[in-house]
């Protein structure tokens, strides 16, 4: 995970083709976070709940970008989650160890919540646990209590290219 700003430089060091061919994937960009966590004493050991407030930003993840990128890992799709066997391994306490999945169907990746303590949402929409949900370019996405913008090939191309501009 590196802050936008390491690709913007690589952006102006490699020139947009270049850029392209190395690291033109989808991407997750933390905003900040979403919700705090609560325990609702609901009875099962372990067990958080969130509470949703407004955006805070916290500098630990905010403008940190992961790629959706497959390891070398035998599971079908792209795993995120906190654990370090995940494709994309976010460090936040309220993310569960294996906590999403990403699959690439024709024209379209496709979001799945892995019955996860704290929930996947897609806008302001809860994911049922393991039902397929469609990513579109800058959906927003909560993991747990942190906010993501997710964003398509062209849509990340699209967004370090602007951020790389001159500001007059």
């Amino acid at each position: 995970m590196r802050k936008l700003e390491y690709y913007v430089s690589q952006f102006g060091r490699l020139g947009p083709v270049e850029f392209a061919a190395q690291y033109g994937r989808p991407a997750f960009v933390a905003k900040g976070i979403a919700g705090e966590v609560q325990d609702q004493s609901s009875g099962k050991k372990g067990t958080l709940k969130m509470s949703i407030s407004n955006l805070m930003v916290s500098e630990s993840l905010t403008d940190r970008v992961w790629l959706v990128t497959k390891s070398d890992s035998t599971e079908p799709g792209v795993t995120g989650g906190r654990g370090s066997d995940n494709d994309i391994v976010i460090p936040e306490y309220t993310i569960s160890n294996r906590h999403f999945c990403i699959h690439f169907e024709p024209f379209r990746l496709v979001l799945m919540d892995l019955d996860s303590t704290n929930g996947t949402f897609v806008g302001d929409k809860r994911l049922v646990p393991f039902q397929r949900a469609p990513l579109k370019n800058e959906a927003v996405v909560r993991f747990g209590r942190y906010q993501f913008d997710f964003v398509t090939r062209a849509g990340f191309l699209a967004c370090v290219e602007a951020a790389a501009k001159p500001s007059r």
